[in-house]
């Protein structure tokens, strides 16, 4: 009787072992029938079983299921954005299960193309500035080119992907997860411009202002013509409040590329901050001789004509009734300021009329000049702009 049950036993176990089969084989035929739906049901079930859950074949007519769904069907991609990662994720579990793969060139073809569609579904979330999106799509992207380097024995350079997974993680303030992803890249002798402007930026970030400096000064010294690093250098100088050493800096970077208009504009704001106005007008200027429609030049000009006039109209206040002969002289020289400051900021707007800031400082300039008809319009374009 004994013998008996464990035979039926073994009949039992036999035909559940048919059952998973028969659910792999039922994926591919719905698979080949364009089935999809159905037939991610079938593997999923199949991949629980032990004994075809083992099968490189199971794993592989999943990453095609997946894959498909995921390339074909827009609202199967919404309601599973995980799809992406399932196909890598079978695709690599083939290959770990059966090195020999009988399919190994098409999965090696199908992990790249899958790699640079996760690079590039995060470029447009990292532009809708979606950045924790943003940061696991380039992150599974370079994963993937690693995975391929260690399945197929390649040397792969994933550097856009993690340098961009890096400024993902910037932007989400994961300064540890940034620093190293970029060291990753720096071990790997990665030398790009946007790796040291990154590492500088999480320095900065974490309030360390020489080691910033020291990582820009190096990657200078190695890009010497690249523009952005220049302003990211000026720009530490700036932030750690030299801006005599940051005027150095734009009057070399000036020698190497006179043509290059925010070395100008930069300029022209170093001046500002030391109070030097007539040095800050001129930089301005120049700016705008070589790009009259620079909107950076013509709005910082303005407003720094429009802040002088400001500043005059506070030492009028101070003076006694008795300094009328002082009070009419800053008059003058406020009104002069005012005025000057008008054609500029009304070419800054005229070049970026959704701009807040330009619109603000048109608002209080025609107030300031008694032309409440211009001041109201303005107002009401800011609220606009607020909604």
């Amino acid at each position: 009787m004994l013998r008996l049950i464990l035979f039926a036993f073994s009949l039992l176990i036999g035909a559940q072992a048919v059952a998973q089969s028969a659910k792999v084989q039922s994926a591919y035929n719905y698979m080949r029938n364009g089935e999809f739906d159905l037939a991610r049901v079938a593997i999923d079930e199949a991949i629980k079983d032990p004994k075809t859950g083992a099968q490189a074949k199971t794993w592989y007519y999943r990453a095609a299921i997946y894959g498909q769904l995921y390339a074909s069907d827009a609202a199967f991609r919404s309601a599973n954005p995980q799809a992406l990662d399932e196909t890598i994720r079978s695709y690599q579990k083939a290959m770990e299960l059966d090195p020999k793969n009988q399919w190994r060139a098409e999965i090696q073809q199908q992990l790249l193309e899958h790699a640079i569609t996760s690079y590039n579904e995060a470029v447009n979330y990292f532009n809708n500035k979606n950045y924790q999106q943003a940061y696991q799509r380039f992150l599974t992207s370079a994963q993937t080119y690693e995975a391929v380097n260690k399945l197929f024995d390649q040397q792969l350079v994933d550097t856009f992907a993690t340098l961009y997974a890096a400024r993902a993680a910037l932007k989400l303030q994961q300064l540890g997860e940034a620093e190293k992803l970029l060291e990753q890249l720096r071990s790997r002798n990665i030398q790009r411009p946007e790796l040291y402007s990154s590492l500088a930026e999480i320095k900065l970030q974490q309030k360390d202002t020489a080691s910033a400096m020291a990582i820009l000064d190096q990657a200078v010294a190695m890009f010497p013509n690249d523009k952005n690093l220049m302003i990211d250098q000026l720009n530490v100088y700036l932030f750690a409040g030299n801006p005599q050493a940051a005027i150095s800096r734009l009057q070399e970077a000036i020698k190497k590329d006179p043509d290059f208009v925010p070395l100008y504009v930069q300029m022209g704001i170093m001046y500002e901050r030391l109070k030097d106005t007539a040095q800050a007008a001129n930089s301005f200027k120049k700016a705008l001789e070589k790009d009259p429609v620079n909107f950076d030049a013509n709005y910082r000009i303005g407003a720094m004509y429009y802040n002088r006039a400001v500043d005059l109209n506070n030492e009028m206040n101070k003076l006694d009734l008795n300094q009328q002969k002082q009070y009419d002289a800053l008059k003058k020289l406020r009104d002069n300021n005012f005025r000057a400051a008008q054609p500029y900021l009304e070419k800054a707007f005229e070049l970026n009329p959704q701009d807040p800031d330009a619109v603000l400082a048109l608002k209080e300039l025609y107030a300031r000049l008694g032309n409440m008809e211009k001041s109201n319009q303005m107002k009401a374009i800011l609220e606009q702009l607020k909604k």
